[in-house]
């Protein structure tokens, strides 16, 4: 955290062209055990972007035994993400694949590197 410039998270988690054989399970499981232990109170929402059908249908399923609080953090897009990720994130502030003015990142995404 960086104080008075990031005290909560936006997470975009990226899966474009990532088949449902390929998800990372394990990578996924071990990233929200880190952020809810390390950075518990931090995650303001989360976005999984391009995520297919088989997934949404199976967050559509699991929606309705998650309390609401975490319902509101956790937000599952196809394709059509962009309008609800620019309420929350200025396109300044995005990378061009994701709608913004920044351009794509191919590597150093850790730390995140602020404008």
């Amino acid at each position: 955290m960086v104080p008075g410039k990031v005290e909560n998270w936006t997470a975009i988690f990226d899966l474009a062209n990532v088949g449902i054989t390929e998800m990372p399970t394990k990578h996924i499981q071990n990233l929200v055990r880190s952020m809810s232990k390390n950075y518990r109170g931090r995650l303001f929402r989360f976005f999984a972007t391009d995520v297919n059908w088989v997934v949404k249908g199976l967050w559509k399923f699991a929606h309705r035994f998650v309390d609401e609080f975490t319902k509101q953090k956790l937000l599952i897009f196809g394709n059509d993400y962009r309008p609800k990720l620019h309420e929350l994130v200025d396109v300044n502030n995005l990378e061009e694949k994701y709608g913004g003015k920044l351009p794509n990142k191919t590597e150093n995404f850790w730390p995140p590197q602020l404008n």
